[in-house]
């Protein structure tokens, strides 16, 4: 094909135009998802998944080898401010006078009795803090008390914890001792105490849900079963300076619900959290 040389007052054409529009537009367009994508890496809103590998884990791993293992449970439910139990798959939070508390990685590790809880709330839960408790100047020492409130009705406030931040949130990594959720109690269910029985005299749900649902416990080896006691677990969240277990705390999360597949965790695959342990503040309760 002949080239055709440049003569003065030739003008490119509108294909060659439009090409340069797009590569520029193109270019653009990347500069700025370059940049939104390190912001949005500065402002994480969600941790890495790390554990805390404290003496007694790691005795635990030790004594039981092969048999040492991690759970973990994707946690979907939250409290509204009736104590109603909401399903919602994203919504993780419960806020009261706007606070906006939320939890990830929930494992627990069975043969150590521990639970790990991470935790994340807004830098700007401070001037909340403030404004609700009247407090004029900055808020001293850690503003928060975490405690494990079980079914049952017994209560752990005492824990281990590491602390991060990033430019928007401040992480809590919560380690309880003494949580054991495969206690239980043996009840000998018949067809008299049982809640459903066929007309073959089977029994089809040993107790029904608020909702209709039958339920049908496991059996242990001579006939006798296993009622858990505690089907649901709730982190409770309160001021350190207002401390009080008969009201109701800023924030209730559930970290545990029986209904909801546990989960094992590849833990070699899992970070190592480095940071230094600090023991639960003081608090002081009416």
């Amino acid at each position: 094909m002949e080239e055709r040389e440049y003569e003065p007052g030739f003008e490119p054409s509108k294909t060659w135009t439009v090409i340069k529009t797009v590569f520029k537009a193109l270019f653009i367009g990347l500069i700025i998802f370059i940049y939104a994508f390190f912001m949005l890496r500065f402002c994480t809103s969600e941790p890495d998944t790390k554990i805390i590998w404290t003496q007694k884990t790691l005795d635990a791993k030790e004594q039981y080898g092969d048999e040492f293992k991690i759970y973990t449970q994707k946690q979907h439910i939250f409290i509204d401010e009736y104590k109603k139990i909401t399903t919602s798959e994203n919504d993780l939070t419960f806020k009261r006078y706007g606070y906006n508390i939320s939890i990830f990685d929930v494992m627990y590790i069975p043969k150590a009795q521990q639970l790990l809880v991470t935790v994340r709330y807004n830098k700007s839960i401070m001037d909340d803090l403030k404004e609700e408790y009247g407090i004029t100047g900055d808020i001293e020492g850690e503003p928060f008390l975490y405690t494990l409130n079980f079914e049952d009705g017994t209560r752990i406030s005492t824990y281990n914890y590491t602390a991060s931040e990033t430019n928007r949130y401040y992480f809590r990594y919560l380690v309880f001792d003494g949580v054991d959720l495969e206690k239980y109690e043996l009840v000998d269910f018949n067809e008299e105490n049982s809640a459903v029985v066929g007309e073959d005299g089977k029994i089809i749900a040993h107790e029904t849900t608020a909702d209709g649902g039958n339920i049908l416990y496991e059996s242990d080896e001579n006939g006798m079963e296993k009622v858990y006691i505690n089907d649901y677990v709730y982190l409770d969240t309160y001021f350190i300076d207002d401390v009080d277990f008969k009201e109701r705390p800023i924030s209730c999360l559930i970290v545990f619900e029986r209904d909801i597949e546990m989960k094992e965790v590849d833990y070699e695959k899992c970070d190592k959290n480095e940071g230094t342990l600090i023991p639960s503040p003081a608090f002081f309760t009416e």
